[in-house]
């Protein structure tokens, strides 16, 4: 029920009763895919899960609502995977590209509501997610989304401080192949 009523909210009722596909997303969304915003590792992780990468370094985007409907339909694509639906995918949010303080997508109470009905909504089991960055001012904020996602959600859900080549040798320690998360993001990095 939860998953269809966060579809019904972000693409209407002529979307409910069938799949997501690429021409269900406006013109904001096609360009947040061209962009590489969203990255599935083409090896998986050591325990044979699937590995998904978002990036948000120079994210231009209106609304949260766009990049939640851009989730969607890749989620949706993912689903189509039987060993995905079996074993799980591991989430990264890589947010320390280079050596200055990248975290461009601001985090406000309306991307944490969002990105809670997200995680309540999309049936995909998310095994393990891990959120690099490089901004210390964004420790206390992991802090509070450590003690609101429950005893269950902080046992999946790893913060990691620090330097991209830091970042990568803590992904590396939990079987991550991270020799395929690219080092830059396209012509406008």
């Amino acid at each position: 029920v939860c998953f269809f009523e966060y579809k019904l909210y972000l693409f209407g009722v002529d979307v409910l009763a069938r799949d997501v596909t690429q021409a269900d997303l406006g013109e904001t969304e096609s360009s947040l895919l061209h962009r590489e915003y969203f990255h599935v590792l083409p090896e998986l992780d050591g325990a044979g899960r699937t590995v998904v990468v978002q990036f948000t370094k120079n994210l231009v985007c209106d609304s949260v609502v766009h990049l939640a409907r851009v989730n969607l339909y890749c989620s949706m694509q993912l689903l189509q995977n039987v060993t995905l639906q079996r074993r799980g995918v591991v989430g990264i949010s890589f947010e320390c590209h280079g050596n200055t303080l990248s975290m461009s997508m601001p985090i406000n109470l309306d991307v944490a509501i969002l990105a809670t009905k997200s995680y309540c909504a999309i049936p995909i089991k998310v095994a393990a997610f891990h959120f690099c960055y490089n901004d210390p001012s964004i420790a206390p904020m992991m802090s509070l989304v450590k003690l609101s996602i429950g005893k269950a959600g902080r046992m999946r859900f790893r913060a990691h401080f620090g330097s991209e080549l830091e970042c990568r040798y803590q992904l590396i320690s939990y079987g991550i192949p991270v020799q395929f998360i690219p080092t830059k993001l396209g012509p406008d990095t």
